[in-house]
């Protein structure tokens, strides 16, 4: 049964491969673009920590103590983002994960930024937030945000140093517990002209309906983006054919010799 749903897989990455090179490309002329520099008009603000920066991206990371998993039977304890599965029992002990607080969570928060005269929707700016991202030659760096005396206590939590809110206790931590920070992305680092396109509404550029994101920290026409997207259709296609051919090949041999 492995070995069809193998084949299986293999012919639907030929088909895929074949129809993502013989799609049309974007139709790119309904859309609107815009390049030239960014502008900050205001900083983003987590209100539930009454935490403001003059950067127009804060990301709030919010971190639990848990038991995580190492491998079977094995586990250690230490703070992540996500909540860790139970790692089941050892030793008869049934150990348990409790869910983040409800309200509580990572989080992205956004000023106003403008190229031209429209205002960037998040999804451009999110784009910031990440270690890299494939259009950008360079990522503005990320620094961490001082909350010693902007931020505010919530959620039982209290000041651990100048960066960190986290669960009253101190460093001797228990499952359960909360740690919270905040960082800003330093837009400083901006290029010089960015290329975005997309869709107006109400002085608001987004990504369009159905529409790939066009974000580039670089000056680039529509001819060009129409051209790079062709090309690249064709790379991901033709990878995708020499995949499924591979996996079909070898899936028919398995067959034929079992």
């Amino acid at each position: 049964m492995k070995r069809i749903l193998g084949l299986i897989a293999g012919i639907l990455l030929i088909l895929g491969g074949i129809a993502l090179i013989l799609r049309n490309p974007a139709d790119l002329n309904s859309l609107s673009l815009y390049t030239g520099p960014l502008t900050v008009e205001s900083g983003a603000e987590d209100p539930d920590f009454d935490i403001s920066v003059d950067s127009p991206v804060l990301i709030r990371k919010v971190e639990m103590y848990q038991y995580i998993a190492v491998e079977r039977d094995r586990y250690t304890m230490d703070f992540s983002e996500r909540h860790e599965k139970n790692p089941g029992a050892e030793k008869n002990e049934i150990l348990k994960n409790p869910q983040f607080p409800k309200g509580l969570e990572s989080e992205l928060f956004f000023g106003k930024v403008r190229i031209g005269n429209v205002l960037l929707g998040r999804e451009y700016l999110e784009k910031f937030s990440y270690p890299s991202y494939i259009n950008f030659s360079e990522q503005p760096e990320i620094y961490p945000v001082n909350v010693e005396e902007s931020g505010s206590k919530r959620f039982g939590l209290e000041l651990l140093d100048p960066y960190t809110y986290a669960t009253p206790g101190g460093r001797e931590w228990s499952i359960g517990d909360l740690k919270l920070s905040w960082y800003a992305v330093d837009d400083s680092g901006f290029a010089g002209s960015y290329t975005v396109v997309g869709t107006v509404r109400d002085g608001v550029l987004s990504e369009g309906d159905g529409s790939s994101l066009y974000f580039y920290d670089r000056e680039i026409s529509k001819e060009e983006l129409s051209r790079e997207n062709e090309e690249g259709d064709q790379q991901v296609g033709i990878g995708m054919i020499l995949v499924g051919l591979l996996l079909s090949a070898f899936f028919i041999y398995r067959i034929k010799t079992s």
